[in-house]
């Protein structure tokens, strides 16, 4: 899959970047450390707390011995009356 930016400057100058296969894509993928920080970024800010991705990660990480999603789906939910 090709990812492509175009950027027009002000003097109407066009720059443009290809790669055929963008990071994170099924031929390049995030290692796991850059996929915990992409988790991190996204996710503190709209569950409202610092921490709330390690939560979510562990979650996820302990799945396969899980007796169910209960854990999974309450560290998805907002902390309400926190900041991140």
């Amino acid at each position: 899959m090709l990812a492509r930016l175009e950027v027009r400057l002000r003097d109407g100058t066009i720059l443009e970047e290809a790669v055929e296969h963008a990071r994170g894509s099924a031929a390049r993928p995030l290692t796991d450390d850059e996929l915990l920080t992409k988790v991190q970024l996204l996710v503190e800010p709209v569950l409202l707390g610092s921490g709330a991705s390690t939560s979510l990660a562990d979650a996820v990480f302990s799945l396969d011995g899980a007796a169910g999603c209960d854990a999974l789906l309450g560290a998805a939910v907002p902390r309400v009356g926190t900041r991140a």
